[in-house]
């Protein structure tokens, strides 16, 4: 079961690279590529949609790793996550407000089977490792798409966002590793 749910993982990971997700997340790309085409936030919100899924899914994963595991430093290590993406949504749905950008008020289809397959799940422990893994790849991920919008946003507010989102993927990738290294060992 572990193999599985780590092939998941890795295609899970490779459909946010090349596949368009679904439902409300792609509702949101076309109706802000339609209101935002050829325009300085053309990119900006895209970046604004993919993160809003990206932080709705981490939150959702990493309260279910934080309920259901009894490794008291992964539950710390997946409570801080939550806390933290829940922050950095709220300040990106302010931004996304200002600018008249739309973000999905759900999470992807893909996202939303993960997380009912991890719900689904009897013996969460088993899966620490992979949870680990998981937030590794997403937040380096992640934090380069930060760094692509730090290096060509013309709005200072996208600028300022990107610069606390990958400073706070940094660290929380850094602890990962971490508790990663500690559970291989």
């Amino acid at each position: 079961m572990k193999t599985v749910l780590h092939l998941f993982f890795v295609l899970l990971l490779g459909s946010t690279f090349f596949v368009a997700c679904d439902g409300p997340v792609e509702e949101a790309k076309e109706e802000n590529e339609e209101k935002f085409d050829d325009t300085v936030l053309e990119d900006d919100a895209e970046f604004a949609v993919e993160f809003a899924n990206y932080f709705m899914f981490t939150d959702t994963l990493s309260q279910l790793i934080a309920e259901r595991s009894t490794d008291d430093r992964l539950r710390e290590f997946a409570t801080a996550l939550s806390s933290d993406h829940q922050q950095l949504k709220q300040e990106l749905q302010s931004i996304a407000s200002q600018a008249k950008i739309v973000l999905p008020t759900t999470i992807s289809s893909d996202y939303a089977e993960f997380l009912e397959d991890i719900r689904d799940e009897d013996e969460l422990d088993e899966m620490a490792e992979d949870y680990l893994e998981k937030v590794v790849a997403m937040h380096k991920t992640f934090s380069k798409k930060a760094e692509d919008i730090m290096a060509n946003t013309e709005t200072s507010q996208f600028l300022n966002f990107a610069r606390n989102v990958s400073s706070q993927q940094y660290v929380h990738q850094n602890i990962a590793e971490d508790l990663l290294e500690s559970i291989e060992s």
